[in-house]
């Protein structure tokens, strides 16, 4: 048996899934690009994608570089809004 849906009534597609794990990535590859110093930090941030929205996980050595990696993920084409979740510790 066959179930189908319509559009009002059809689950979210999986291709939201797949936009959001894309922007993901290429936030992802836009913070590797930044500065060297950033780029080694970029390593052990979190990136989630919803909708737009991104979210950014993970500690960083200065609230400058919170700041440029910030600014780095909101310049990525299909970005909405980003919440810096990230914490700022000092070695």
């Amino acid at each position: 048996m066959a179930l189908a849906y319509d559009s009002a009534t059809a689950p979210p597609a999986a291709a939201s899934t797949e936009a959001d794990q894309k922007l993901a990535d290429q936030v992802r590859t836009a913070l590797g690009g930044t500065a060297e110093a950033n780029a080694e930090a970029a390593k052990s941030i979190q990136v989630a994608a919803s909708s737009g929205t991104i979210t950014l996980k993970g500690s960083v050595k200065t609230e400058e570089e919170k700041t440029r990696i910030e600014t780095a993920a909101k310049a990525v084409p299909g970005v909405s809004k980003v919440e810096n979740q990230l914490e700022v510790k000092a070695e």
